[in-house]
């Protein structure tokens, strides 16, 4: 996203999540990541069927491993090892 439009990261994910329906409703197992490029901030939403498996400290580290791609601007790289499962090396 270019832009959270005013709101904070966590209410502008839970409203695309909810509004996109990510995952299966009945599970409840979507994973959304959402970055904004002029706030520059990055959230890791998870539904409540994948929060056993991908707790809050589990997307704190995914995210804290890519950082340096994401202040570099590199974007690309950033979310598609976030995305994949890769991090950076250093």
């Amino acid at each position: 996203m270019k832009s959270f439009d005013g709101l904070s990261k966590e209410e502008y994910a839970n409203q695309l999540f909810n509004k996109w329906k990510i995952g299966s409703g009945k599970e409840n197992n979507g994973v959304l990541i959402l970055l904004s490029t002029k706030e520059r901030e990055i959230r890791i939403e998870v539904g409540y069927g994948l929060e056993g498996a991908i707790t809050d400290g589990t997307s704190g580290e995914i995210l804290d491993h890519n950082l340096s791609f994401l202040k570099d601007d590199d974007f690309n790289q950033g979310l598609s090892n976030i995305f994949f499962g890769s991090s950076d090396p250093s």
